[in-house]
């Protein structure tokens, strides 16, 4: 049932430090999934794992004893001294789990009944894309669309900072303009379309969101490309009363959903 690898040059082992490249796990279509409660969000939304390793003090602690406790769903399973798994880790405390996962893990985009979708364009910060994952899905969106040069969704720093939310999410990825206008005219044909942007036409909350409603959120240092912006029917800012001349991307993003999910439940209420 359990395999006990004592040392890094174990095949198994080796494999997994190779995971951790990024071009290894985009030919292998793998995630590498680090810590116990991103673990146990994985198994609760049925992603298929490949094989887990784990540390001996966390196969003897009550959190390792419940993620064992689904070991059906684990393919292989070893244990690793902790040493080994410190050594490999991208974390400094990856809490005695590491675990190999198939990458489609996003679930499929349901345009009939969507109503908001977040575009990010080219955000590149691990942590900023992943706060914005989990800030959407906190605020009722319905899809996430990432266009090409934006951070990889399945990187360990956006996987960490979605706290899970990766899992249940349907989310577009890697996506081209071409690829991008044709969304558009097909799916979001009845969608308005409206960008963060600082040359904004209005305050984000003088907008009319409208019943279906793309938001764009652009990169951390340049906002929204010229040749992204030009799908906007509305640009919309956000005031910045004190002396700083820009906004954290994902807290953009966050001021801006959860404006849209206030409409929301208001209009339901």
């Amino acid at each position: 049932m359990f395999e006990l690898p004592r040392s890094a040059s174990n095949e198994q082992v080796k494999y997994l430090k190779r995971l951790y490249r990024k071009k290894t796990r985009k030919n292998e279509g793998k995630i590498i999934l680090e810590g116990f409660r991103i673990v146990l969000e994985a198994l609760r939304n049925r992603v298929r794992f490949q094989a887990v390793f784990i540390s001996e003090d966390f196969f003897s602690s009550k959190e390792g004893q419940a993620i064992l406790g689904q070991q059906a769903n684990f393919g292989k399973i070893f244990l690793l001294e902790q040493k080994i798994l410190q050594e490999i880790a991208d974390t400094q405390n990856p809490q005695g789990i590491i675990a190999i996962a198939d990458q489609k893990v996003c679930p499929q985009f349901n345009w009939g009944q969507a109503r908001t979708i977040l575009v990010l364009d080219q955000v590149q910060d691990p942590g900023n894309m992943g706060t914005m994952i989990r800030t959407a899905l906190a605020a009722g969106v319905d899809g996430i669309i990432t266009l090409k040069g934006s951070v990889e969704i399945y990187n360990l720093k956006v996987l960490r900072a979605t706290m899970g939310a990766i899992f249940t999410i349907p989310i577009m990825a890697d996506i081209d303009l071409v690829h991008f206008k044709e969304i558009l005219k097909g799916q979001g044909d009845n969608f308005k379309v409206i960008s963060a942007d600082f040359s904004g036409e209005k305050y984000y909350y003088q907008a009319d969101y409208g019943q279906q409603t793309i938001i764009i959120i652009g990169n951390e240092a340049n906002g929204i490309r010229a040749e992204v912006l030009q799908f906007s029917d509305l640009r919309v800012k956000i005031p910045l009363i004190g002396q700083i001349d820009s906004l954290n991307a994902a807290i953009a993003a966050g001021v801006i959903l959860y404006k849209i999910a206030e409409n929301r439940i208001r209009e339901n209420s």
